[in-house]
């Protein structure tokens, strides 16, 4: 009954996390590469990843199909030529915008007990602290398949690639990302 109320409200506002998503990757100079894509581009990408969260709460929980999609999403994104902070950053952002919305009240403190809200937001942090992980190894994984044949990378794009970037923002001021 907890996880269907949450999907429900997952389901719902799919569109409207997206679209914040995206207001928050244009607005913030951290996210050059994602920049470069165009507004509906990354609005179905955002989506992408939210649907994602609900197909894996219906599914029960199945890591193995979350670790097949996150290690995919890092490989891809190595391959557009992401640096690996800029990832990271947007999977923060989109577990932000995910907590944000959710209704706490009604969605899940309001009707259930304190240790169903405990275990939801145990489960849902899970899910994006593994996603991380499983994006941080397809995109490791990728970047090493590169390395020793014709598209060997140099010190500057490796630099580039792991290390570009710095991070301003101030976890106690929530509209600063």
């Amino acid at each position: 009954m907890v996880y269907k109320k949450l999907l429900g409200t997952i389901k719902e506002n799919i569109d409207s996390m997206a679209t914040q998503w995206l207001q928050e990757v244009r607005k913030n100079e951290y996210f050059k590469t994602y920049q470069k894509f165009e507004d509906d581009v990354l609005k179905r990408r955002a989506g992408l990843l939210y649907a994602q969260l609900a197909r894996w709460l219906d599914s029960g929980g199945d890591y193995n199909e979350s670790e097949k999609y996150f290690y995919e999403l890092g490989a891809e994104r190595y391959r557009e030529g992401f640096p690996l902070t800029e990832v990271h950053l947007a999977l923060y952002v989109t577990k932000k915008i995910f907590w944000r919305n959710i209704d706490w009240r009604d969605t899940i403190t309001g009707s259930f007990r304190t240790d169903h809200a405990q275990e939801i937001m145990g489960v849902l942090n899970d899910y994006f602290d593994l996603g991380n992980f499983y994006v941080t190894r397809g995109y490791f994984q990728t970047l090493i398949k590169n390395i020793g044949d014709e598209k060997c990378l140099n010190r500057k794009e490796i630099e580039n690639l792991l290390c570009e970037g710095h991070l301003k923002i101030s976890l106690w001021e929530r509209e600063k990302l």
